[in-house]
């Protein structure tokens, strides 16, 4: 075994690490190449334990959430990737409406829980695919609304290993982004106020969330959502539709014809054939329209 393998198997950092894992599977478009080192933790002491061995060892330390809205190398990741997913999710429901929501907890659960409860305020973001955390972290949204309409805490893991819960008015936040996204800080748990609501008005929105989303729920090829930010007052969707670029393809990856903002794996993409074919339609708008499609998608490791 490699000495550093086995050094950090010694640190028991996880019961679930694993070297040269392949990380396409765990992203929503199942594109990129593996992670040097591999680590899923079950608890937020495992989460400050790797914290704290990736700042003593100087290595690089990859958080990977639902994998719904990233772009992965085709390389793969350096150091370690320490994927926070269903073994670190759960939440509680208080009898005020409050809602403790742990970062691995995938949205559509959380919001169908909710529904049965007949609690209001989430059922909006109904389709949105991903994790509680990477919902803080891009401010994720949908139907005139966004995660952080109904956030009132987030509790976060600083590089240092600090342990920080700040309010909602302590954030800064907008369209498709929060602090987190550039701090280096862990979501570990948020949160949320919801409102007894009636079912009815409950089921309503989310049958209109459900219908707006239709076009997206009828594409079957791996992707990862949106890939561009809508601009001011328009639709990065409705640019690329109206320059004729619907079902563009580059080697694996193609515009969907459902929906002109996605982008699909046709089989075998790489990285590099989302990174072209992102670079033309930006391009292209550009030349077209003077506008600057701004990705959505984050992209991991070295392009």
């Amino acid at each position: 075994m490699h000495q550093s393998v086995a050094h950090i198997k010694n640190e028991k950092l996880s019961e679930h690490f694993r070297a040269h894992e392949p990380l396409a599977q765990y992203t929503s478009w199942r594109i990129g190449g593996a992670a040097e080192f591999y680590v899923a933790p079950e608890s937020e002491a495992e989460i400050a334990r790797i914290v704290q061995f990736a700042q003593s060892q100087g290595m690089p330390l990859t958080v990977l959430g639902g994998g719904s809205n990233v772009l992965l190398s085709d390389q793969g990741l350096p150091g370690l990737v320490m994927h926070i997913t269903h073994r670190f999710s759960g939440f509680e429901f208080q009898p005020d409406g409050h809602v403790i929501v742990k970062a691995g907890t995938r949205l559509g659960t959380l919001i169908r829980k909710a529904m049965s409860l007949n609690l209001g305020g989430i059922e909006q973001l109904w389709g949105i695919p991903g994790t509680l955390g990477g919902a803080v972290v891009m401010n994720a949204g949908a139907c005139n609304t966004e995660t952080f309409a109904v956030v009132e805490t987030v509790t976060s893991l600083t590089p240092q290993g600090q342990r920080v819960t700040r309010s909602k008015a302590e954030i800064n936040h907008g369209y498709r982004w929060s602090d987190y996204k550039y701090n280096g800080e862990i979501v570990l748990e948020a949160t949320l106020k919801l409102a007894p609501t009636q079912a009815e008005v409950i089921a309503e929105n989310f049958q209109k969330a459900d219908l707006r989303r239709q076009p997206q729920h009828s594409i079957r090829q791996p992707n990862c959502g949106s890939v561009f930010r809508n601009p001011n007052n328009n639709f990065a969707g409705r640019l690329i539709e109206q320059m004729g670029a619907k079902g563009r393809i580059c080697g694996g990856v193609q515009v969907s014809p459902d929906h002109a903002n996605f982008i699909v794996n046709t089989g075998k993409a790489t990285a590099q054939d989302a990174c072209r074919l992102i670079q033309s339609l930006q391009a292209d708008v550009w030349q077209q329209y003077h506008v600057q499609l701004e990705p959505e998608v984050i992209f991991l490791g070295e392009f």
